[in-house]
């Protein structure tokens, strides 16, 4: 393998389809004959969209501590993360025999876990030191003002502030929208002076005014924000996201020469 193994963390909001554009990339990613792995690290995990390839229900589920420990689905999942940690060198033992070039990582539903919790860094550092990135995954439905999709972008930055690798931005569920709804969407990614518009034409309250601090904050940090619209179903987006990842593990070649770095045609 001449290029690095790259370790990709798919993280968002529960509901965001966080383990189906982990299987769909996985998909993509074959059909062109990119060798991929799958690691699953969510506990809670019931129904997933693909075989695993490492899975930390071998070792820890929700279920069992809430059996065990008389807890409900929030309390389970939050022992569950910090028991993780006792089983992370012999995860890191399965991913270090996979000898492949992408391992795509499907995190738990709930973000917070993995944000803010000490095991979200700790598990990022010691599997892959190097070589990590990040995907945070929005979700449409979660942003029907400009307001709700500055939080969402707060909470990507506040993950991004916390796990310090490279991340990249997805809108999913692109292909899910109505037209008047995808357009909307768009407008906020590709206009930001639109979305402080937005949040300049709410009542004056406390909470606008919070939005606009939050929207000069963001906008500080210009062009290194960019959302790209992707779809696990019909996988829009998917080679935004791999020249993304390319150009940070490879150099920047594909970005900065125009250089492809693979043998395949999109």
């Amino acid at each position: 393998m001449t290029n690095p193994r790259v370790l990709i963390y798919f993280l968002g909001p529960a509901g965001a389809g966080k383990s189906t554009l982990t299987s769909s990339f996985s998909e993509w990613c074959e059909e062109r004959d990119i060798a991929t792995a799958i690691v699953n690290l969510d506990p809670g995990a019931e129904d997933l969209p693909y075989a695993p390839d490492v899975d930390v229900r071998d070792y820890v589920t929700t279920s069992d501590i809430m059996r065990k420990y008389g807890l409900g689905p929030n309390g389970a999942q939050v022992v569950a993360a910090d028991l993780m940690i006792n089983y992370i060198a012999e995860i890191r033992e399965l991913i270090d025999e996979l000898k492949v070039d992408y391992v795509l990582v499907d995190t738990p539903g709930q973000v917070e876990l993995f944000a803010y919790r000490p095991w979200g860094p700790t598990i990022v550092n010691y599997l892959e030191p190097t070589y990590s990135h990040l995907i945070f995954i929005m979700d449409p439905f979660l942003a029907p003002s400009a307001a709700n999709f500055v939080s969402q972008v707060l909470l990507a930055l506040s993950i991004h502030f916390r796990i310090q690798y490279p991340i990249t931005f997805v809108m999913n569920k692109m292909d899910l929208l109505r037209e008047h709804e995808k357009e909307r969407i768009l407008n906020y990614i590709n206009n930001w002076d639109l979305v402080y518009d937005e949040i300049r034409e709410e009542a004056r309250t406390p909470y606008m005014l919070f939005g606009l601090e939050v929207y000069r904050a963001i906008s500080e940090l210009g062009e290194s924000i960019k959302i790209i619209p992707t779809s696990a179903m019909t996988q829009e987006g998917f080679h935004e996201i791999y020249f993304e990842i390319q150009s940070v593990a490879m150099g920047g070649e594909d970005v900065v020469t125009g250089k492809r770095n693979y043998d395949f045609e999109i």
